[in-house]
């Protein structure tokens, strides 16, 4: 496995955090319309307030990167995204077994997945999450 390395994103990740939060809409088929500057520009927001942004390197290249926050009772796992070329290799469960040990400090963590994305919950099942409740929504 290649040299893995994870540290805390600043504003000066908000472009890179952008970039790679369209991708994670576009892969999900989420019907957010914001652009990458707009969602750059959001990324800044949430961590200058109360969100934390983490972002994994490996062999010195960035991969992926996870949005959370303290929730009350847990942490809440806003976005979790390991960039396309990287997938497959362990990484995004690196990740999160890597921040539930060191930054969560092993607390209880939450998240959503969007229904139609089976790819996406069998991930977070492979990795020990269960199926909590369902959000219904009407336009």
């Amino acid at each position: 496995m290649p040299e893995l390395l994870i540290y805390q994103a600043s504003w000066q990740d908000c472009t890179y955090l952008g970039r790679l939060n369209k991708r994670l809409i576009e892969d999900e088929g989420h019907s957010n319309p914001m652009t990458e500057e707009q969602l750059a520009e959001r990324m800044a927001g949430w961590i200058a307030t109360n969100y934390s942004a983490y972002i994994m390197t490996a062999n010195g290249e960035k991969v992926g990167y996870c949005v959370s926050r303290y929730d009350g009772d847990a942490i809440y796992i806003r976005q979790l995204y390991i960039d396309r070329d990287y997938r497959r290799h362990g990484y995004g469960k690196y990740l999160v077994n890597w921040l539930h040990q060191h930054a969560w400090q092993a607390r209880k963590l939450r998240l959503e997945v969007l229904a139609w994305n089976e790819r996406g919950r069998q991930f977070w099942r492979n990795i020990g999450f269960q199926e909590y409740c369902i959000v219904m929504e009407r336009a």
